[in-house]
C-alpha cells in the first residue's frame, strides 16, 4: 500500500481548495484504491471527516516530520500555492514542505500549480533552487511553465498539464462523488453551484445559498450571475435534503425548469442538479428531469 502526504492551502473553508482536495483524492484512489494518505490542514479534524484521510496541522513540525517519514511521495499542489503577493511567509512555508520531503529522502511533486507571481529577487532564486530537487512538477498553464524556467527550474523537470483530476463529466456520477464533501455535516439547506468550462474542468463551487426555506426560494438572477462571474460554459447545481430523503419534490423540478431557461438566455447549460442527501445523492439528469446537454 502507498503512502502519499499531501500539501496544500487546505483545511480553512476554501470551496476552490478544497474541490480540487477531493479531486486529488479521488484521482489517487482511482489508481490505488487502498492508498493511504494524509493531508497537511489548517483544521485537521474537519478534513479528516470530510475527506476519510488522515491530517496533521499544518504548522506542527513534530507531526509533519513524522508523517513525511513514514510517507513515501510528497504531493504539493494545486493551486498557486508558489507566489509572493499575498504572502512571503506562505512562500516560504510551501517551500520548506518540498525541502524538507527532499531532505529526508522522499519523492516529491508539484501538481497541477499556478506559479506566481513571484517578484522578490530572493524568493525567485529561493523557488528555483528548491523546485530543482523536485522529482517531477506539473503546472496548469505554460505561463507557468514558463516562470519557472524564467527562474532557472530546468525545463525538462516541468510538464504543463490540463488539470485532468479537475475535469469533470457531469454525465457521470463523478460529479456527484465531487460535491460530497461539500455537504458533510451540513444540518441546514445549503446549494451550491459547480461552475464549469467548455472543457467539462471546475472553475469554481460557489455557496449560493444556506438557511431554511426551500430550494424553489432559490433566486435565478443570484445563479445566473454567479455562473456569469465564474465565466462558466455549464453549471452543475447540488442542495441537500437534511431530512434524508435524496429524491426531487416537486418544487425541485419546478425551481430546475426555471433555472435551466434563466441559465439558457445567457448561453450557460444547466448540465445536472444533484440532490444531496446521507452522503448519497440522486442526479436528475439520470432521473429525466433534465435532458442529457452533452448527448451522451
Amino acid at each position: 500500500m502507498s503512502k502519499i502526504l499531501i500539501s496544500g492551502y487546505y483545511g480553512f473553508a476554501n470551496a476552490g481548495d478544497e474541490a480540487m482536495l477531493t479531486a486529488i483524492i479521488e484521482s489517487l484512489r482511482q489508481v490505488e484504491k487502498n492508498v493511504e494518505l494524509t493531508v497537511l490542514s489548517g483544521n485537521p479534524e474537519d478534513t479528516a471527516a470530510k475527506h476519510q484521510v488522515c491530517s496533521v496541522y499544518r504548522f506542527n513540525p513534530l507531526g509533519i516530520i513524522r508523517a513525511m517519514k513514514d510517507s513515501e511521495l510528497i504531493i504539493s499542489g494545486g493551486g498557486s500555492l508558489l507566489q509572493d503577493v499575498t504572502s512571503k511567509r506562505s512562500l516560504l512555508y510551501y517551500l520548506s514542505i518540498i525541502g524538507l520531503g527532499k531532505f529526508f529522502g522522499k519523492k516529491v511533486m508539484l501538481f497541477a500549480q499556478g506559479i506566481g507571481p513571484i517578484r522578490a529577487k530572493w524568493a525567485r532564486k529561493l523557488t528555483s533552487l528548491v523546485c530543482n530537487e523536485a522529482d517531477l512538477i506539473t503546472v496548469r498553464d505554460s505561463e507557468s511553465a514558463a516562470e519557472l524556467i524564467e527562474m532557472g527550474v530546468k525545463p525538462e523537470k516541468i510538464t504543463v498539464t490540463a488539470d485532468s483530476v479537475l475535469s469533470l463529466n457531469p454525465v457521470t456520477k463523478e460529479c456527484g462523488q465531487y460535491l460530497l464533501p461539500f455537504f458533510h455535516g451540513e444540518r441546514e439547506e445549503v446549494v451550491y453551484l459547480l461552475c464549469l468550462d467548455a472543457k467539462c474542468k471546475a472553475l469554481d463551487c460557489v455557496l449560493i445559498h444556506r438557511g431554511g426555506v426551500n430550494v424553489a426560494s432559490i433566486a435565478a438572477r443570484k445563479v445566473v450571475k454567479a455562473a456569469l462571474d465564474a465565466n462558466a460554459t455549464s453549471v452543475v447545481l447540488a442542495h441537500n435534503h437534511p431530512s434524508g430523503l435524496a429524491l426531487p419534490s416537486p418544487e425541485d423540478r419546478q425551481t430546475t425548469l426555471v433555472l435551466k431557461a434563466a441559465l439558457e438566455a445567457v448561453g450557460i447549460v444547466l448540465a445536472d442538479h444533484i440532490i444531496v442527501a446521507d452522503g448519497d445523492f440522486v442526479s436528475m439528469r439520470d432521473d429525466g428531469i433534465l435532458e442529457d446537454p452533452y448527448g451522451l
